[in-house]
């Protein structure tokens, strides 16, 4: 009721007490009928009348008010009149306010049962979305048999509970929220574990539903945020375990490849129990990622990498130790001969086996001089002219063999010694002169 109405009613209310006061004066005061038209007006205050009837209703009110001015000037018949006018018009308004009145608080219901329906109020708040269900059906019926007041009852009580479960059910968004902000952690740990290598597809869409998913929450619909949180939560988890299945495939690659590179070395020999707890570790991850136990396969294959690369690292230092000793040999007892530096001969080029022949005076010698020189010769079939090769020293009894004096590089016939028997030893054609290996005897670009 707005103020002026409030005004209208305190002052009318005032007049009928007057008037009470006036029957001890003769006059035959319409006090029923005064008091029955403004308890009518009231009640088309109730049904909105001033919106649905707006000219009944105002006229009820001046009628009723130009009754007890009557009444004022003594004027109790017309007064009487007035009253019953204001009555009867009270009355017009509420009988054409009610049909209106009663389809809007109905649409409102449903307005608010549809809103309580996308906070999924008939699974947090059940009781009272049932409720305000059952209501709005009543009214609909009521309405129906043009039972106006009473379908505009039921839908001011479905309204009630139907707010009642908004409220209820918008209680759940924060920790909605909270479970999306969760997700989306879950999709960047899942990134930064390499998943966009392995599931990009998987983290958008998660991404992408959340996204939607909050969109929903801030315009009050969790129906359809619920959908997507469901889906984004999908996806992570098919994120996760691609990932997962990605990085451990990955592990038991390298594995493998160790295990590979092991067992050919040279000194694989001297790791056997190394490979075979290696190879078991192997299986085990094979087992584990058949049986979708990503992350102990991963594990098993991690620590068979660990023991693989500790033998590889130990056997490459075995190498370096053997090789520094074989050169240390080489090098124990007599000093090398000065450098030799490889020339360019266009009819008989520098090599190996021409440079062991010609200080050894035999070509078979040749590895000496590689071996010893292995910081210039990548490849023993590639030497260059300019460069500077140290002459190790050989065995005593290679020296009484080939009849070689170290010191100086002289052989036996520049001594004057006949060497022409121990010449005939190196192949006819140098080239064809083996190197111990089965190769031919390197030669210089």
């Amino acid at each position: 009721m707005n103020i002026t109405n409030l005004r209208f009613h305190i002052t009318i209310l005032t007049i009928i007490i007057i008037a009470g006061t006036m029957s001890g004066c003769g006059l035959k005061v319409p006090v029923k009928e005064m008091s029955l038209a403004h308890y009518t007006i009231t009640g088309a205050d109730e049904v909105k009348a001033e919106k649905y009837a707006p000219d009944e209703y105002k006229e009820a009110k001046e009628k009723l008010y130009e009754s007890h001015q009557l009444l004022k000037d003594e004027k109790d018949s017309a007064a009487k009149k007035a009253a019953e006018e204001s009555l009867s018009l009270a009355r017009q308004a509420i009988e054409k306010s009610l049909p209106p009145l009663a389809q809007d608080t109905l649409a409102e219901a449903k307005a608010e049962y549809d809103e309580a329906t996308q906070l999924n109020a008939e699974n947090l708040a059940p009781d009272e979305y049932k409720k305000a269900a059952e209501q709005i059906s009543t009214a609909e019926a009521l309405f129906g048999e043009t039972s106006y007041r009473d379908s505009y009852q039921a839908s001011l009580s479905a309204i009630t509970s139907a707010r009642a479960a908004i409220d209820k059910s918008r209680q759940s968004i924060p920790g909605l929220e909270e479970k999306i902000a969760s997700l989306h952690e879950k999709a960047d740990t899942i990134a930064k574990n390499r998943g966009d290598d392995f599931a990009a597809t998987e983290l958008a869409l998660a991404r992408q539903q959340l996204g939607d998913a909050s969109t929903s929450l801030k315009d009050n619909n969790i129906k359809n945020a619920l959908p997507g949180i469901a889906e984004a939560e999908k996806a992570l988890e098919i994120a996760q375990a691609k990932t997962e299945k990605g990085r451990a495939l990955e592990s038991l690659d390298a594995a493998r490849g160790a295990y590979t590179a092991a067992s050919e070395h040279k000194n694989a020999s001297s790791i056997k129990e190394k490979l075979s707890a290696s190879a078991t570790l192997i299986a085990a991850a094979e087992e584990s990622l058949q049986q979708k136990a990503y992350a102990d396969s991963q594990q098993k294959s991690q620590e068979a990498l660990t023991i693989l690369n500790e033998a590889l690292i130990s056997m490459e230092k075995q190498s370096e130790e053997e090789t520094q000793k074989t050169a240390s040999d080489l090098a124990a007892g007599e000093k090398p001969l000065k450098e030799y530096v490889v020339k360019y001969r266009p009819g008989s080029r520098d090599c190996l086996w021409r440079i062991a022949h010609k200080v050894y005076n035999n070509a078979r010698l040749w590895p000496y001089i590689y071996i010893a020189n292995r910081d210039q010769i990548k490849d023993p079939d590639l030497i260059y002219p300019g460069q500077k090769f140290v002459i190790p020293s050989i065995p005593d009894s290679r020296k009484e063999m080939n009849g070689e004096n170290i010191e100086t590089g002289d052989t036996d016939e520049e001594n004057g010694t006949d060497t022409t028997e121990k010449k005939d030893e190196v192949a006819d054609k140098p080239e064809d002169v083996e190197d111990g290996t089965g190769d031919t005897a390197p030669d210089t670009e």
